[in-house]
């Protein structure tokens, strides 16, 4: 009965802390609404077509938005010389990825709207990197700014970050008169927005670590339990109650990343607030665990004298590490050499647990890379890539409920996962309903075969889950998988939130997505791969021609060719 009372009490708290924190993100997610509407009313405001410089159209924002706002370009569409049309312009210097992609949007979106202007008034000079870096990101290149119009958006292109908002200014008679496109600080308004928040908490206490600030707010001093949380908060993305001692007082903590944000968080509630006859039953049992631990410390110090013990229990422990258990400790009671040589092994143990514990969170492929400590360093690798998906999900989506259709995509990346594994393969990403995946070079098989035997698997695998499907009645659905390989760009990719992911870019990973869309439908083979694979010869399957020569994006004709089994 105790033990159901604390464990009801220890939810209690929980639900508590974790509303705290759902309310900062829900203050930030409002402020971020309100500074939308705000600039929603530009476009209804013929008195901004009179302001012909920056002064009097800053003049037009609040305080809060005039202090995050670092970009700003003002296009009229009466200018008629590039020195009356570019002197409203600011923050636009230099040749920045952002800058430039911010001219960029515009460029698109006088294209797409009919809003004719002078060329020689545009300031922005789309840079050639810039243009392959869009088409190289994957969504960038499909994005329609008319349907960014009117909305505040952020943008993340590798540590520079912001939020966009474009629109166009009506004159009185309703038509399209003059163009304005606002970049905010992304860091500055998300900090503001936190600040904010933070005043606004009636309940307990939030400490955060803002965006590119080592040191947390919300604390007038140091204290280093806080900080070790926030840190497996910020690098793990681990949900952690804790119970903290802080200014001579109880404290119940519990620390999370900011959803949306990634931000780490914790909050705290005094133990007081929570008092109740569980406590006096958990302080009686904690005085009672007190007397027993008192009394092995004492039994242990009259042993001190002895030799053999000590001994026995430091090799006990560096066997058990030695088998790859770090939660294990070794005794620390003598104050001599031996001593010493515990305390030094228990260091040690720590670092092994927080390394132990980071690396379940961390693809192979970056525990591999992490000891070179170049996160920046872009490579050139021969690779082979496959992308595998599943075919009008949406439709099926749409006559099932969102569980089961969220069960279905989970039970086929399982089965791409498993089959990629197995062939010494790795997953790159997931992307809703389809798996990239990608195969690099080993001493022991061709990465070309590894990724024809882990397709052949993979689509026989999910056709027996199918075949079960259809034998219980239950709708079923085709899939596509696409290979090329070739040689692509691979390296780390951060961000400002200090988290690293390794992928790769080029032309053999656009190849393969393409593939995938087309395989199994219009009679098409479920497996297509590109002409590299056909000279590759593996026992009990097939590559055959197809009758594909011509693919999306690509203006040479090629030959696409059908992996099967038989």
């Amino acid at each position: 009965h105790a033990a159901r009372l604390i464990e009801s009490q220890k939810t209690e708290m929980e639900m508590t802390l974790e509303n705290i924190l759902c309310g900062i993100e829900q203050q930030v997610a409002n402020e971020i609404v309100f500074m939308e509407r705000r600039l929603e009313k530009l476009q209804h405001s013929p008195a901004l077509l009179g302001a012909r410089d920056k002064e009097s159209i800053k003049s037009f924002f609040g305080k809060e938005d005039r202090e995050c706002l670092n970009r700003l370009l003002y296009i009229h569409k009466e200018d008629k010389d590039i020195k009356e049309g570019l002197k409203i312009e600011e923050g636009w210097g230099g040749t920045s990825p952002l800058v430039s992609f911010h001219g960029q949007i515009a460029q698109e979106t006088f294209k797409k709207s009919g809003f004719k202007i002078p060329e020689k008034l545009f300031p922005i000079k789309i840079t050639p990197e810039v243009q392959a870096f869009k088409e190289n990101v994957e969504g960038l290149h499909k994005m329609d700014p008319l349907k960014k119009l009117g909305k505040l958006s952020p943008l993340h292109l590798g540590p520079d970050s912001s939020f966009l908002f474009a629109t166009f200014i009506k004159n009185a008679s309703d038509s399209l008169s003059a163009y304005i496109q606002l970049g905010f600080n992304y860091r500055k308004a998300v900090n503001n927005f936190l600040a904010k928040a933070q005043r606004e908490i009636k309940i307990g206490r939030v400490i955060l670590r803002p965006i590119r600030r080592d040191s947390p707010v919300g604390l007038r001093r140091a204290h280093n339990e806080i900080e070790k949380l926030l840190d497996i908060a910020q690098y793990t993305g681990e949900r952690i109650v804790n119970q903290i001692r802080h200014k001579n007082q109880n404290f119940i903590s519990l620390s999370r990343p900011l959803r949306g944000l990634g931000i780490p968080a914790l909050a705290l509630l005094p133990e007081k607030e929570f008092e109740s006859p569980v406590f006096l039953i958990k302080g009686l049992l904690t005085i009672v665990v007190l007397f027993a631990a008192l009394s092995a410390i004492f039994g242990i110090t009259l042993m001190r004298r002895f030799l053999l013990k000590p001994m026995l229990e430091i090799t006990k422990t560096v066997s058990l590490v030695d088998h790859g258990d770090y939660q294990i400790r070794a005794p620390t009671t003598a104050l001599d050499e031996l001593g010493e040589i515990s305390h030094s092994l228990n260091l040690m143990l720590d670092g092994l647990r927080q390394k132990s514990r980071m690396t379940f969170f961390l693809r192979r492929e970056l525990v591999v890379k992490a000891p070179q400590n170049n996160h920046n360093q872009v490579t050139k690798k021969f690779v082979v890539v496959t992308f595998a998906g599943l075919r009008n999900f949406s439709r099926l989506e749409s006559l099932l409920s969102p569980e089961e259709a969220f069960s279905i995509m989970s039970q086929f990346l399982v089965i791409c996962e498993t089959s990629v594994k197995k062939f010494r393969g790795d997953i790159d990403k997931f992307v809703g309903d389809t798996a990239m995946a990608v195969f690099q070079i080993d001493p022991f098989k061709s990465c070309e075969k590894r990724a024809i035997m882990s397709a052949i698997e993979l689509s026989e695998e999910v056709k027996t889950w199918m075949r079960k499907r259809r034998e219980k009645g239950l709708p079923v659905i085709q899939h596509g998988i696409g290979i090329a390989a070739g040689v692509v760009l691979a390296g780390g990719v951060g961000s400002f939130r200090k988290r690293l992911d390794f992928t790769v870019i080029g032309d053999p990973v656009n190849l393969a997505a393409r593939l995938e869309k087309i395989a199994g439908t219009n009679l098409n083979p479920e497996i297509l791969a590109t002409e590299n694979f056909s000279g590759i010869k593996i026992p009990g399957i097939r590559i055959v021609p197809t009758e594909i020569h011509s693919i999306r994006g690509k203006r040479k004709p090629m030959s696409v060719f059908g992996v099967r089994r038989g």
